[in-house]
């Protein structure tokens, strides 16, 4: 008997034109020890789908399924307080995409991990503690103890991810559902945490629904997978056949968006547009408006399920070997830019944090920063590596002026930084940040976000906004969405207005601190070509803040590596890459993921 049979689920939720249809007609078995992979840009009903077996959709969602069932027993007649009680967290466990609101800010970690043990009667207060010690230091918490007793802000976002990882197993779960679990985390601490949910599968009989748009590393953690569009799934079967032998049109678009790290550099093949809205249950193939393979019968009807084994997609293509590959685009091959002017320039920066434990504990130094000395040329894009922790976003707030260094020099086009003003700074760099859901205000529409920076300079309101409606158009975002707020656009649409507000300035530099990681691969696709061409069209100097090797390969001149606050090597992208020198530099690669595929049993049902 399979853990977890879901027969025709759909999920629709209200929004003021209607119902939006989110999820429709899917159905999928699991059995005990299985990793089943859910791939698909944002969008697509992945999340929506876990939230509907987790029972934490939004409220006046309504969810139909001809079955929902664990080990046989019908999950849909179950009352809230029974499933709360028996199932949700119990026996399902589930990690949150995004930490910083799954935490609550007010507890202590050691509270929220033990809470739900304790309140159920699993554990005593000592055992759930003892507990929860172990599972922090098996997800790669330095000093796990300690860190019990502080709260989620005075964490990384990569440790309250491991947080979170570590809290979702507190319960032994039988299921566990991790939507996008590696996103915030380095090459490194994301190998750890695989390698760890792989332990468990073994050695408990876990199973496991992984949502990720990390391709690599579904190729390496799941059994299976499914790859779902616009609320349902267009094709499935083993990993193997499905990531080396795609079926359908729209699962070979997402494997050909992926950046490599190696090989010759060039142009990534984005899907063009975005998932549109599914607004009533569909009548035709939901992929045929993006679709390069489109015929006149994709509109006209709902595409057969065309299987061979259990690999099967939903499409009127024959099958295997019918998707050829546009030829790629190299990219130019990189300036010459070794005796180009200095643009950045770090002498011995050392940043120094002074924590105390307590207000009567001692003082503790933290070298968040240690002596860096690096300089990046006109035209020039360098990428600073390393793991959380390392020093990069302390290096790059200070490069920006964000904050002092506590000892040595930076100068900025040959200008000490600290004798700059505010407006001289701007002009002269800006940032762009991980995370686009909180750097833009939700308050203000697009136009004003954009065009914010002209406004504090006192430029008047019509040319402001002018000069707002050129940047929509040099980061290819249509003119409609100039009066929308955040909450109305898409990760994608949300990076590209956090680009445009930062090119509005005309800088010379962009800061880019992990510009793509929150971004699905054909988004990050999109994202990655813009910046590209931005530097080939503006002659932009980039230093670009990253865990993501391929996306080093993709943009970087050259490479700079931080351990511990400290620079332990620096130089060209493609020797860095190919040959390292540092012992730590090698392990850093030798984490990256990479495609591999292998056989497994079971399949998807259509």
């Amino acid at each position: 008997m399979p853990l977890i049979e879901i027969e025709k689920l759909s999920v629709r939720l209200p929004v003021p034109t209607g119902w939006l249809h989110a999820v429709h007609g899917l159905s999928f078995t699991l059995d005990r020890g299985e990793a089943l992979g859910i791939v698909g840009e944002s969008g697509s009903g992945k999340s929506m789908t876990a939230l509907a077996l987790m029972r934490l959709l939004p409220r006046g969602a309504r969810v139909e399924a001809d079955a929902m069932r664990m080990d046989g027993r019908d999950l849909m007649s179950m009352s809230d307080r029974q499933f709360a009680d028996t199932i949700q967290g119990n026996r399902i466990g589930m990690i949150f995409q995004e930490p910083m609101t799954s935490l609550n800010p007010v507890y202590t970690i050691g509270r929220q991990m033990t809470e739900a043990a304790i309140r159920l009667g699993r554990m005593d207060a000592q055992a759930a503690r003892d507990r929860a010690i172990r599972l922090l230091d098996r997800v790669g918490i330095p000093d796990p103890a300690a860190r019990m007793g502080q709260y989620p802000h005075q964490m990384s976002g990569g440790q309250r991810q491991r947080v979170m990882i570590a809290m979702a197993l507190m319960l032994e779960p039988d299921l566990l559902i991790a939507d996008e679990p590696t996103t915030a985390l380095d090459v490194t601490v994301q190998a750890q945490i695989m390698d760890l949910l792989a332990d468990l599968r073994r050695e408990t009989g876990m199973a496991m629904i992984l949502i990720s748009h990390d391709l690599a590393v579904v190729s390496h953690a799941t059994d299976r997978v499914a790859v779902m569009y616009g609320g349902e799934i267009l094709e499935a079967g083993r990993a193997s056949d499905v990531l080396r032998n795609a079926r359908h049109p729209y699962s070979a678009a997402l494997l050909r968006a992926i950046p490599t790290i190696d090989g010759p550099r060039q142009r990534l093949a984005a899907i063009p547009g975005t998932v549109a809205s599914q607004m009533a249950p569909p009548t035709a193939c939901v992929f045929a408006p993006r679709c390069a393979e489109v015929r006149p019968d994709c509109t006209q009807a709902r595409p057969p399920v065309q299987a061979d084994g259990d690999h099967w997609a939903r499409c009127v293509l024959p099958g295997p070997g019918k998707l050829a590959a546009a030829p790629a685009e190299p990219l130019p091959a990189a300036a010459d830019t070794s005796h180009a002017d200095l643009m950045i320039e770090a002498r011995g920066v050392t940043k120094l944090y002074q924590l105390r434990s307590g207000i009567f504990g001692t003082k503790k130094e933290i070298r968040a920063v240690d002596d860096v000395s690096l300089t990046v040329r006109r035209g020039e894009t360098l990428a600073l590596v390393g793991e959380s922790g390392s020093g990069k976003s302390t290096l790059a707030r200070i490069l920006l002026g964000l904050i002092p260094a506590t000892a040595g020099e930076v100068r900025l086009q040959g200008q000490p930084i600290e004798g700059l003003s505010d407006t001289a700074r701007a002009r002269l760099v800006q940032p762009i940040f991980q995370d686009p859901y909180s750097s833009l205000n939700p308050r203000r529409t697009v136009a004003e976000i954009i065009a914010r920076p002209l406004r504090l300079r006192g430029e008047d309101a019509s040319e402001a906004l002018r000069r707002a409606r050129e940047m929509m158009d040099l980061v290819r975002m249509p003119a409609r969405l100039l009066h929308s707020y955040p909450l109305h656009l898409s990760g994608g649409q949300r990076q590209r207005v956090a680009i445009a507000r930062a090119m509005i300035n005309n800088p010379e530099v962009l800061i880019c601190d992990e510009p793509t990681s929150a971004l699905d691969v054909s988004v990050q696709a999109q994202i990655l070509n813009l910046l590209v061409d931005l530097q080939a069209d503006f002659g932009l100097t980039t230093l670009i803040i990253t865990h993501d090797m391929a996306v080093v390969h993709q943009l970087a001149n050259r490479v700079a590596v931080l351990l511990q606050g400290r620079l332990v090597e620096e130089g060209p992208a493609a020797r860095v890459l190919t040959q390292p020198e540092a012992p730590y530099t090698r392990a850093l690669l030798d984490a990256a993921p990479r495609f591999e595929t292998r056989p497994a049993p079971g399949m998807v049902s259509a």
